[in-house]
């Protein structure tokens, strides 16, 4: 039943899914579904444009494949600390700027990306920076970089 303090007393929507009998008659309508194919980006924005909290997601075949909810949708943004040391290791110090493991330490707690260590050259301090703000799940970037010349 709507708000008993009478908050609600003229939603007539309030009132109408009160009186429902059958899961239509409290369905969103018209359904608005999301395709399996959708990125994770679109599909947020569906949700928070049509203003629901979930979205039924359908094939090519039209069928009925899953709901994805705004919870699935914010979890996928939500990494472990773990997980963005170990990007931010590998992918980022390693792979990317290619500098020698230890170079630079890296420490996360609740997503905050604390660096510890060496740049080869003071240019280098702000790409490592951005690059590591660049990583999902990473809040803030605290640097306590030295920069070094090996030339």
């Amino acid at each position: 039943m709507p708000d008993p303090q009478g908050q609600d007393g003229n939603d007539e929507r309030a009132w109408g899914k009160a009186r429902a009998r059958t899961a239509g008659a409290l369905m969103s309508s018209p359904v608005f579904t999301a395709r399996a194919d959708w990125t994770i980006p679109r599909a947020a924005r569906e949700l928070r444009k049509r203003h629901v909290k979930q979205l039924p997601v359908v094939g090519d075949d039209g069928l009925l494949t899953g709901i994805v909810t705004r919870s699935d949708l914010l979890n996928a943004f939500i990494r472990s600390d773990v997980e963005i040391r170990s990007e931010i290791e590998q992918d980022v110090l390693g792979r990317i700027l290619g500098l020698d493991e230890g170079t630079v330490a890296v420490e996360v707690r609740d997503g905050v990306v604390t660096l510890r260590g060496h740049a080869p050259e003071p240019r280098l301090v702000p790409v490592i920076v951005g690059l590591c703000q660049g990583v999902d799940g990473v809040v803030a970037v605290e640097a306590h970089l030295a920069a070094t010349r090996t030339d």
